[in-house]
């Protein structure tokens, strides 16, 4: 139906036409000119160029003259026939003598260009002279575009400002816009850039789409008018809108900035910036091929695509938009979406600071500076670093100023530094302030320092502020003030330093300053933390793996300690080492404890060493390699590790990765006990009683076992127990540390305290009290206390199913005695029957006990092996 529709309105439309055709030919025949005009334009509009040529020419033969100037177009452009010049001249001067201002016009353009006639600029000016008058705005713009370029006539700027002006007035928008170039530059009148704008934005609105853009960079960079961003992007979308305006890439460049970044009222949209970014590439804006690169570098809107970004940085290089070529530098510089060639990045940098781009002159110094691609000369590095400072690049003045420190050349440095300073530059303040409080290259002067640092602080330098906060922690020119110390640290940290974070949750931690709160010292070290600050991660560890201040959580422990190592807080690595070995907050892994400890020995922290030969030492996740064990040992003693001189000192004493070296190993485990290692002090206790690498000397070994006991280690108030109730037989005081030693769950203590209960020493005999001692020995593991109970079940309860039990446990942990015990009680008649099998299990029992070390044991095995068909009963007991 609609179709039908359609077709019959095209139909009555035709009609319309052609019987208005109709009606005005007729007019035409009957001597109406404008009719026949009307005719002409009709058939022109319907491309039949030759029935309008012959209408336009009757029309204007007619006397309506404006019919000459179309029809002088049509021979013009050559429409419906070739292009006749000569013919177009006469008809344009037939219009232009009755005074046609727009055939003045046309016909200037003949003597202007020289189509169909010589180049006559005095003809034309004089033609648009004409049509100006006549109110021709675009003759007017031609006179003021001559006298404002010299074109064809002297240079006058006055005469072109006044000529674009009546053009303006005409409505002639490039007239408009020209004003506004004038008053930019002060040509023809003073400069002024609120005039200017007033003229471009007359120019916009009439849709000069130029005028736009100058208008929208006018409110972007608050020149002629305030400040305004909003009015920026209303603008920049006006000039962006028409494709084939000049500054239309620019404008759609620039407008893509707002919406990357959600200014002047827009939100913030990257598929939106892209849209116009891509638009201004493909218009040839140098810019906007960079900022595509840019997004698709970063990954805002789109996904990484680092070989993208590099063929949009090389269109914009090529270009000529300097930035592009030195981001391609760093695209080379580090390897993405190219080969790493910092050659090829050196190329980039050094074209682009030729190019007078800072940045390039920048990353010249610093190739130089630290020899990359390059032999490193510093003073090229000088060179490259001052031609930044002098534009301006404060990171390069900085970088200078350090060489010249480095150079000893203090007085540079400071003449760098105090100009920067003056600028208002924070870091030149800070160099000033540190430069006195060192006195480097000028006499020490806190005072200086102090005002330096302030200067610092004010101007937003963290390290400053952090090093005020020093100041008033020891006093420095200021009275010694932890409260404002901590104030300082706080405003440190609020800028980013990270090292303010960390004091300050120092200072809550321990109260310095500050109420104590483990909850605002966690916080604080959060922050420091997160900003990558190792030491505060491995605090957060500690606090995590002790429960401090928070429920103890060895996941979250681990977590911060990994944080702190991947920063190189070799401790961390050590303690994250203990908890991969240990299974403590992560899945035991004992190949990833030994790579930490490497990690955390390589770095200088010699407790992962110790913790590294204690793995090798031991075969945990490793190969057991006591040289290397003893390798690492010896590292981490020679640093202060005092475990590590005691278990080197073991090796020795045993022969394990080194020469056996008895009077070595007591050195060392005089060193471990110098070091307030219990361990050492009860093993060189050992070493005196016994006579082993040094004399023996009871009073020594009875020094360093109570000095062991004194540290903590109950093995060694045990070890002096031993000594004063076999050596000195001072009961008393044998009883006493036997007893610290049993609280403490040293299972042989138990046994020997239950062993002076049951022998008379120093106590009168109490069964009760033996049997005690000795079972809770054995329950916690002494094979001693074990036999030992099972010799009370023997020969005082007389218990041999009991007594059989604990020899036996004696026994499976190889301790001779218990063998022994085990293998007398099978051929004991009083035990049961004496039969061949158990007489055969107890030849199997003297057997391991001689081999435990047991000589009585190995004489009866002997015995048996000469005398198997004897009755093994008769043997013992004839």
């Amino acid at each position: 139906m609609k179709k039908i529709l359609v077709f019959w309105f095209c139909l009555l439309l035709n009609f319309a036409f052609g019987e208005e055709l109709k009606t005005l030919k007729s007019l035409c025949d009957d001597g109406d000119a404008e009719a026949c005009g009307e005719v002409a334009f009709k058939y022109e509009k319907q491309n039949k160029f030759s029935t309008a040529r012959k209408f336009y020419a009757k029309a204007c033969n007619d006397g309506f003259l404006q019919s000459c100037i179309n029809l002088g177009n049509l021979y013009y452009y050559g429409e419906g026939a070739k292009k006749e010049f000569e013919t177009a001249k006469k008809l344009y001067a037939k219009a232009c003598d009755a005074n046609l201002h727009g055939a003045c016009y046309n016909l200037a353009t003949l003597y202007t260009d020289g189509d169909g006639v010589k180049k006559e600029f005095e003809t034309a000016k004089k033609l648009y002279e004409k049509a100006c008058e006549l109110g021709n705005s675009g003759g007017c713009f031609r006179l003021g575009y001559a006298y404002g370029t010299g074109d064809g006539i002297e240079k006058d700027s006055k005469k072109a400002m006044n000529f674009y002006t009546k053009a303006c007035d005409g409505g002639e928008m490039t007239g408009c816009y020209n004003i506004g170039v004038m008053f930019i530059n002060g040509e023809g009148v003073a400069k002024n850039e609120t005039k200017a704008l007033e003229f471009y934005e007359k120019s916009c609105e009439m849709g000069k789409k130029d005028g736009c853009y100058n208008v929208a960079f006018a409110y972007h960079s608050g020149r002629g008018v305030e400040r305004d961003l909003n009015a920026t992007k209303k603008f920049y979308e006006q000039a962006c809108d028409e494709l084939n305006a000049i500054n239309h890439a620019a404008s759609c460049a620039e407008l893509g900035v707002f919406y990357e970044y959600g200014e002047g009222g827009a939100k913030q949209d990257y598929k939106r910036a892209m849209q116009l970014y891509k638009e201004a590439c493909y218009g040839e804006s140098a810019f906007g091929c960079f900022a595509v690169g840019t997004l698709y570098y970063g990954g805002y809107g789109v996904a990484v695509d680092y070989a993208t970004t590099k063929k949009l940085y090389e269109r914009s290089c090529v270009s000529g938009y300097t930035k592009a070529c030195y981001y391609l530098g760093v695209l080379y510089e580090l390897g993405r979406g190219v080969e790493k060639d910092e050659k090829i990045a050196k190329w980039f940098y050094e074209k682009t600071c030729e190019a007078n781009f800072t940045l390039g002159c920048f990353k010249m110094g610093e190739f130089y500076a630290l020899g990359k691609s390059v032999e490193k000369d510093m003073d090229k590095a000088k060179k490259f670093y001052a031609k930044a400072c002098d534009a301006g690049d404060d990171d390069s003045c900085l970088n200078l100023g350090e060489i010249h420190r480095e150079e000893k050349e203090f007085d540079k440095a400071m003449a760098i530094y105090e100009k920067l300073c003056e600028l208002g530059n924070s870091s030149g303040c800070f160099r000033l302030g540190y430069a006195y409080g060192t006195g480097e290259g000028v006499e020490k002067d806190y005072k200086k320092a102090l005002e330096f640092y302030t200067k610092s602080c004010d101007k937003g330098e963290g390290t400053g502020c952090y090093n005020i906060g020093i100041f008033y922690s020891y006093g420095k020119e200021v009275a010694k003030n932890e409260t404002k110390a901590v104030e300082f640290y706080k405003k440190s940290c609020e800028m980013g330093n990270s090292k303010g974070c960390y004091d300050v949750g120092d200072s809550y931690e321990n109260g310095r300053g500050v109420e104590r709160s483990l909850g605002f010292a966690m916080e604080f070290y959060k922050k420091a933390c997160e900003a990558n600050f190792a030491l505060s991660c491995k605090v957060l560890g500690k606090f995590y793996e002790n429960g401090e201040g928070v429920a103890k959580d060895y996941k979250m422990a681990s977590e911060f300690y990994k944080k702190a190592c991947d920063g190189d807080d070799f401790g961390a690595c050590s303690v994250l080492g203990y908890l991969y070995q240990y299974g403590q907050g992560v899945e035991k892994e004992f190949e990833m404890a030994a790579q930490l400890y490497t990690k955390a020995c390589d770095g200088g922290f010699m407790t992962g060493c110790y913790n590294l030969g204690y793995i090798y030492n031991n075969g945990i996740g490793v190969k057991k390699d006591y040289v290397k064990a003893s390798a690492l040992y010896e590292k981490a003693c020679e640093k202060g590790i005092s475990d590590a001189c005691n278990n080197l000192g073991i090796n020795y004493k045993n022969g394990n990765g080194v020469a056996k070296d008895l009077r070595l190993a007591a050195q060392l485990y005089k060193k471990a006990c110098e070091l307030e290692d219990s361990v050492g002090c009860s093993n060189l206790g050992s070493f005196y009683e016994n006579g082993k690498g040094v004399e023996k000397d009871f009073e020594k070994a009875s020094e360093f076992y109570k000095k062991a006991c004194d540290g903590g280690f109950l093995q060694g108030c045990y070890n002096l127990g031993l000594f004063y109730r076999n050596v000195e037989k001072k009961y008393g005081l044998a009883k006493s540390l036997f007893e610290k030693g049993c609280e403490g769950k040293i299972g042989d203590a138990c046994s020997d305290l239950g062993y002076m209960y049951d022998e008379k020493q120093g106590v009168k005999r109490d069964p009760e009290m033996v049997k005690k001692f000795y079972a809770k020995a054995c329950e916690l593991g002494s094979s001693m206390g074990c036999n030992n109970l099972g010799a009370f079940y023997e020969n005082d309860d007389k218990n041999f199913a009991l007594a059989s039990e604990f020899y036996k446990k004696s026994c499976d942990d190889d301790f001779a005695l218990g063998c022994h015990n085990l293998a007398i009680l099978h051929v004991n008649e009083k035990f049961g029957k004496v039969t061949i099998r158990r007489v055969k299990a107890a030849k199997k029992l003297f057997l391991k006990a001689c081999d435990l070390g047991h000589k009585n044991a190995c004489e009866i095995y002997e015995n048996i092996k000469k005398q198997e068909k004897v009755n093994l009963f008769k043997l013992f007991f004839r």
